[in-house]
């Protein structure tokens, strides 16, 4: 039993379209990865899964300033915040 027993597609013949379009696809990608290099300063923007580490978000009821977090975390030794 055969699904598709009439089935006619011309691939080869269409394989400039597809070297276009395959070609373009690139173009953009190489594109977007020279514009994070003047935006970014670098080709990708790296996340913490990539990096490694651990990324830690704590809200406060009472306004805290980065010294004051600094202060509380061991002074000039505390992660970045």
């Amino acid at each position: 039993m055969r699904i598709f027993s009439e089935a006619h597609y011309h691939f080869i013949s269409r394989r400039r379209t597809a070297y276009g379009i395959s070609g373009v696809a690139i173009l953009c990608a190489l594109g977007a990865m020279v514009a994070n290099i003047f935006l970014l300063g670098s080709w990708q923007n790296y996340g913490v899964d990539f990096t490694g580490g651990t990324l830690v978000e704590v809200r406060f009821s009472i306004p805290m300033t980065a010294g004051d977090l600094r202060d509380a975390l061991g002074g000039s030794g505390a992660p970045t915040i």
